[in-house]
C-alpha cells in the first residue's frame, strides 16, 4: 500500500486549516489535495486493511513479529505495537473493535 505524498503547506493552506478548527469542516481545497487531517487514524486504518489483506490471504491474523508485505509494509511491527498499545491501555475501543472483527487478540 503507497502512502500519499507528504505536501508543503503553504500560507494559504494553514490559513484553511485555521478556518476548519473554527468551523469544525475540513477545507475542500486540502481534501482535494488527499490531504491527511488525522496521521494516527490514517496510520492506523493503513495498518488494519494490510490485516485485513493478510487475513484473506493466509485464513488468521497471527502475524510474525518481522512479517513485511510484498510492498514493505512493517505489518508484524505494527501488531506488536498495536500489542503495546493494548496493554498499556492506550488502545481505544474503537480501534480494539475494529481489530477483534477480525479475530485479532490483543493480549
Amino acid at each position: 500500500m503507497s502512502r500519499p505524498l507528504i505536501r508543503a503547506c503553504s500560507c494559504e493552506a494553514l490559513t484553511l486549516i485555521e478556518s476548519r478548527e473554527h468551523s469544525g469542516e475540513q477545507p475542500a481545497p486540502l481534501n482535494a489535495l488527499e490531504f491527511i487531517w488525522d496521521v494516527l487514524e490514517h496510520d492506523f486504518q493503513a495498518g488494519l486493511a494490510q490485516l485485513t489483506s493478510y487475513k484473506t490471504e493466509h485464513g488468521h491474523v497471527r502475524v510474525p513479529d518481522r512479517f513485511k508485505t510484498q510492498d514493505g509494509y512493517r505489518l508484524g511491527s505494527w501488531v506488536s505495537s498495536r500489542r503495546k498499545e493494548y496493554k498499556k491501555g492506550t488502545l481505544t475501543p474503537k480501534r480494539i473493535d475494529a481489530l477483534n472483527a477480525l479475530g485479532f487478540i490483543c493480549g
